[in-house]
């Protein structure tokens, strides 16, 4: 006889005995129950770690573009950023790297995960930002990142001010 998750046992002696447990009904229940949750949680917590990741990368990109052009003005020199979608790799000879002191910025957008791509990169005819000595660009343009359905977005005016859409 079951009573509120309880089993009692009755031995030969006429004593009742009280075990505590569940049957085994009750644990395949709760199993089920667990996949069913798990299978509804896993997709969209995929889906929200595309997301970060990819507001991630795009909002690196813009620091980087900001860098560049604090460099450009700061060292009153033409600073060169170079954004390859086809090896989803943006780099510059002349701007430092801050995570490694010895060598220039280079990044690989790809490398994060998570299906993070640089989708397309339009600054005039070509695919590079170049910053003047002033920090304005010599073209405005666009780099469009995505990650599965989801896209961001990182302008750059013909001010040089840097926004990210996502």
């Amino acid at each position: 006889m079951t009573l509120s998750g309880r089993i009692w046992f009755a031995p030969r002696h006429g004593v009742r005995v009280l075990r505590a447990g569940y049957t085994l009904i009750e644990l395949v229940i709760v199993v089920m129950v667990l996949g069913i949750l798990a299978g509804v949680a896993v997709p969209r917590y995929k889906a929200a770690l595309a997301g970060v990741q990819l507001e991630a990368a795009a909002k690196q990109l813009a620091a980087d573009l900001r860098r560049a052009q604090a460099v450009a003005q700061a060292t009153a020199t033409t600073v060169v950023l170079s954004i390859d979608p086809a090896t989803e790799t943006y780099s510059s000879a002349t701007l430092p790297d801050v995570d490694r002191s010895i060598s220039t910025l280079s990044e690989n957008v790809g490398a994060r995960g998570h299906g993070v791509e640089i989708v397309s990169s339009i600054f005039g005819a070509g695919t590079e930002v170049t910053f003047d000595f002033r920090g304005e660009p010599a073209e405005a343009g666009a780099v469009t990142l995505g990650a599965g359905a989801l896209s961001a977005v990182i302008t750059v005016n013909e001010t040089g001010l840097v926004e990210v859409s996502l």
